[in-house]
């Protein structure tokens, strides 16, 4: 997706996963409520940043959040990226119809996505992962193509017949990981001011991973490398439910994720405080 630019006015932006916003209502709850984030996202924020799994898919159903979010922030402010969830009776390969739905609902998609805010650089994708956490990926590839309902309820591609298989999902981290790598190296328009996010699906490092069984390479990989050779600020990421919070590499990691509501006695943290970026002012 092109690059596109925030309107810097306050210069705070929040950024949220895993809204899930189908297992609230049909228990007649409210995810935003519960986590006391009504108040917060009616205050002045430049944007709000979804970092996937808004709604159970197929792509159809994102209207449906992005309007419930609208409530709060003004839908233009809205900038979304999938999670595996919003490919749920869809496609791997959704992200077109994703983006055309976003945008109709005058909202915005950011799968590939590099935003600009200020001083700071926000680069935005689902990346995959790549199941090698435990060190045995084979084994974890076989272990989440058993365990999760992605392989059954994701078609590789739009005409429905098969459904992804893990390597499909490697594939696609690897290709994720590509695009973010080759941002991360470019110059910052801002110069040695400028600040780097990102914003991703899955997470980054085992440090914020928690307790680690054999289903947690599904949902995390070990991006060690990234984080110390790039500079990168803070990095933002839901999927695993888990409110942990670390510093790795000088970069604050994140999980940001509002989760099922059978999740919500177990979280951690208070995303009220973690969900924020305060960014500078300066020229893009």
């Amino acid at each position: 997706m092109p690059d596109q630019t925030i309107p810097f006015n306050s210069g705070r932006i929040a950024v949220l996963g895993d809204l899930h916003l189908d297992h609230w209502q049909r228990i007649g709850r409210n995810p935003l409520k519960d986590f006391q984030l009504e108040a917060l996202l009616r205050t002045d924020f430049d944007a709000l940043i979804v970092a996937g799994d808004l709604i159970n898919g197929p792509w159809s159903n994102w209207p449906q959040a992005i309007e419930f979010l609208a409530q709060y922030i003004p839908p233009e402010r809205i900038y979304a990226l999938p999670g595996n969830h919003d490919y749920y009776r869809g496609s791997l390969m959704d992200d077109p119809d994703l983006a055309k739905v976003t945008q109709s609902c005058s909202a915005n998609f950011v799968q590939e996505t590099v935003l600009y805010h200020g001083k700071t650089r926000i680069l935005c994708c689902t990346l995959w992962t790549d199941f090698a956490l435990l060190g045995t990926p084979k084994d974890s590839m076989r272990f989440a193509a058993k365990a999760m309902n992605d392989y059954r309820w994701i078609a590789l591609n739009n005409n429905g017949h098969e459904a992804i298989v893990p390597k499909d999902v490697l594939d696609m981290h690897i290709k994720q990981r590509a695009w973010l790598e080759r941002h991360l190296a470019s110059p910052h328009p801002a110069g040695p001011d400028g600040k780097t996010i990102v914003v991703t699906h899955h997470g980054p490092h085992p440090m914020t991973a928690g307790n680690i069984d054999k289903l947690t390479p599904a949902f995390h990989s070990d991006l060690s490398d990234i984080l110390t050779k790039h500079p990168i600020d803070a990095w933002f990421f839901g999927h695993s439910h888990r409110h942990f919070r670390e510093t790795v590499a000088g970069c604050d990691i994140r999980n940001v994720s509002i989760g099922y509501p059978e999740d919500r006695q177990n979280q951690l943290g208070h995303l009220e405080t973690a969900s924020i970026w305060e960014s500078n002012h300066g020229p893009q």
